[in-house]
Order: C-alpha cells, then structure tokens, then sequence
C-alpha cells in the first residue's frame, strides 16, 4: 500500500512537470514567432532588363522569384529577403 501511495506522487509530480514544460516551451516559441515577424526589412532588388516577376513563393527561408518578359528572363532567383542578396539562380531552357 506505502509503494502505491509513493507511485501516486511521483507520477502526479510529472505530470505537473510535463504540463510546465509543455506550457514554457509553447511561450517561448510563440515569443520568438513574434519577434520574427514583427522585423521590417527594406531592400532593393535589381532585376535584368525586360524582365518582370512573374510568380513569388517561399523555399524555407528564401524567395523564389519567377522572371518573365524579354531578353534573359527565362530564369528563378532566389533571394534572401533580409538582404536582397541572390543566392541561387536556376536558369529556364525551353524544351527541343
């Protein structure tokens, strides 16, 4: 009877503890969420001549940017929103 009792406590013990760490580790990650968005960023983005967006979307923490139009445009950026830095370029050929 004294094991059950002790087993009891020590299960209701973690229990608390789990939901303090569950509640600490949700605050924390909303917290940094927050701070994440909350920075604004102004940069410029020099595209070649002719070209025009065409489709934007993220891959993790990049843009994706689709150009179109005339001239060497038949390419995806990507860039680095923070920066405007490309950091990849994935050049469009046209099938034979």
């Amino acid at each position: 009877m004294r094991a059950l009792k002790v087993l009891v406590i020590v299960m209701g013990v973690l229990i608390v503890a789990g939901t303090a760490v569950v509640i600490v580790t949700v605050a924390k990650r909303v917290s940094q969420a927050g701070r994440a968005a909350s920075g604004s960023v102004a940069a410029t983005l020099t595209l070649p001549a002719g070209c025009k967006v065409a489709e934007m979307t993220t891959i993790g923490d990049r843009l994706a940017l689709r150009l179109d139009g005339e001239g060497d445009c038949g390419q995806i950026l990507l860039v680095d929103p923070a920066t405007a830095a490309i950091t990849g370029h994935i050049g469009l050929v046209p099938a034979k």
